[in-house]
């Protein structure tokens, strides 16, 4: 008897267990022991630091009138939709989007509030952890983001 495999279903975003010869020899799927996983939080990774970049940037970029800044306003976030483009061919747009936008929001206030002294009100802080804890729900309990 063949041994089930946890395969990834890149058409339904879905991890799941199964004996199917075609979804596996078909590279369908992805199975954990490739690094399917570390991989795509690794790209998840570098999509928001070029994007946190490229934010942090803007700021200096002054309207896109100075050159250096703006260059690396432009490159960062072509980098970071270019590893989006990439995890969104293997997790769900909306999961993948979530988890993007909402590191780069908690990273970007921590940035203003230390590099650019723009503090941070008690509103601000807690619903910058009310993002923190929303990213924290989707990452460690849905089966939507494909563990």
């Amino acid at each position: 008897m063949a041994e089930t495999e946890r395969c990834f279903d890149s058409k339904s975003g879905m991890h799941h267990r199964h004996i199917c010869s075609v979804c596996i020899e078909s590279n369908a799927a992805r199975t954990d022991s490739d690094g399917w996983f570390a991989m795509t939080y690794f790209y998840l990774f570098v999509a928001i630091i070029f994007e946190v970049a490229a934010t942090s940037a803007l700021k200096q970029a002054d309207g896109f009138t100075k050159l250096w800044p703006s260059l690396i306003c432009l490159a960062g976030y072509a980098a970071a939709f270019y590893f989006l483009s990439i995890l969104v061919k293997t997790m769900p747009v909306g999961i993948v989007y979530a988890i993007w936008s909402g590191a780069g929001i908690v990273l970007i206030a921590a940035i203003g509030w230390f590099w650019f002294k723009q503090p941070l009100d008690m509103p601000a802080i807690i619903g910058l952890s009310l993002i923190i804890a929303g990213v924290l729900i989707v990452n460690l309990f849905s089966g939507t983001v494909g563990h």
